[in-house]
């Protein structure tokens, strides 16, 4: 939802900014279905929070610590931390 007056979720960013943060959750989106993982996997494998996950892919997230940022994609790429148990694999690329 917009905030008031504009037509932007995020007013205190560009909409390149904004346009890639939706770009960024829907790689994380794709990643973790890949994996068949759920929000709360994704949790556990990267220690990112599931509110935050949930936000990111659904393009409401207005900040985002690149540290996060990182530690989601390590865990999607199977090289971060708490992947005991998780089997990484590996997505075409096309």
């Amino acid at each position: 939802m917009p905030y008031p007056g504009t037509h932007s979720r995020m007013p205190f960013v560009g909409s390149e900014i904004e346009h890639g943060l939706e770009v960024i959750g829907e790689l994380v989106r794709v990643g973790r279905r890949a994996r068949g993982w759920t929000q709360f996997a994704l949790e556990r494998a990267s220690g990112v929070g599931q509110t935050v996950i949930s936000r990111l892919e659904n393009g409401r997230l207005t900040s985002l610590r690149l540290l996060r940022l990182a530690a989601i994609f390590a865990a999607l790429d199977g090289t971060g931390p708490g992947r005991e148990g998780m089997e990484p694999s590996r997505l075409p690329l096309d």
